[in-house]
């Protein structure tokens, strides 16, 4: 046993020793290795002169080496700009609306009835509109703002309805409305049928005393639903229109009308675009109702004859 642990130990020992032996081997090679040299330079020395041969062979390095590879640029993006389109022939580049404003303002601006005259839509007798209010200048006029708009395609119709206020003596104003309208594409004209209704005093000198005869006016209507004149017979049982030329201005007139009557079933309907306490550009028949009661005579609304100022 004893020369067995013997053996055993030696061995160990031999093992140990050998390893030992390996690593220190190993470590003397790599300390062995040659270490490259970083030369550093120093500052406070002078730079070696260079001779021209050396400047020479410099140049002709730098010539033979190949030059370093730099990124193209990119193209530069140029901007495209579309341009608008053309015009069609025949258009013009004001808006439907300039146009009948300008018109308007024209209109307006006359001295002359032939000044007026290729811009006019009526169908007024000539001798009628040679006597009238458009045979000369208007009233200064301000405050020109459009009012309302109405389309119909059927007839390819625009009406532009214009507020305008004119300048009276003492600071008063006449506050009137005013129709340009268009059709299809021909230029805009002022529709003065209306205009010599309201303006021009016809509807205000039918309703000054009573006529045989009744007629048609294009006016504002301002619908109310009592009759409050107590000198009208029956006024339980009847309406009231106001006739207007501008839905704040003071009226004209008024018409009254029997709750069973055309207008009264319009009012009821719903569907003729009329209502109660609604101003609304419309063709209206009138007469002079002299039979109910002889010694109080009153303006009677026959019929709404268009809801539009269709000449």
């Amino acid at each position: 046993m004893l020369l067995t642990f013997l053996i055993l130990s030696i061995a160990l020992v031999y093992g140990v020793l050998t390893i030992l032996k390996t690593q220190i081997e190993r470590e003397s090679k790599q300390q062995d290795r040659p270490t490259a040299a970083v030369s550093i330079p120093d500052c406070n020395q002078a730079a070696a002169p260079v001779t021209a041969d050396e400047e020479q062979q410099q140049a002709d390095d730098s010539a033979a080496a190949p030059a370093a590879t730099l990124p193209t640029p990119a193209a530069a993006q140029t901007e495209l700009v579309q341009p608008l389109p053309a015009m069609p022939e025949g258009l013009n580049a004001k808006s439907p609306g300039m146009e009948a404003l300008a018109v308007l303002e024209q209109f307006l601006n006359a001295k002359t009835l032939d000044e007026r005259r290729p811009i006019i839509e009526t169908k007024t007798p000539d001798a009628e509109i040679a006597a009238s209010c458009l045979a000369g200048p208007l009233p200064p006029a301000r405050n020109v703002v459009i009012d309302a708009q109405e389309s119909n395609p059927v007839e390819g119709v625009v009406d532009y309805f214009y507020n305008v206020d004119f300048e009276l003596a003492g600071n008063k104003l006449n506050l009137q409305t005013v129709l340009v309208r268009t059709r299809g594409s021909s230029p805009p004209k002022v529709v003065v049928d209306p205009f010599l209704d309201l303006y021009g005093g016809r509807l205000a000198a039918y309703a000054a005393s009573p006529q045989e005869k009744g007629a048609h006016f294009q006016v504002i209507i301002y619908p109310l639903p009592s009759c409050n004149d107590p000198k009208i017979r029956d006024r339980g049982k009847k309406l009231t229109l106001k006739l207007m030329a501008r839905y704040n201005a003071k009226e004209i007139a008024l018409a009254y009308f029997a709750k069973a009557s055309k207008i009264g079933e319009m009012l009821v309907d719903g569907s003729y675009e009329l209502s109660y306490g609604t101003p609304k550009a419309c063709t209206v028949m009138l007469r002079w109702n002299t039979e109910e009661d002889k010694e109080y005579p009153y303006l009677e609304a026959i019929d709404i004859k268009a809801l539009d100022w269709n000449p």
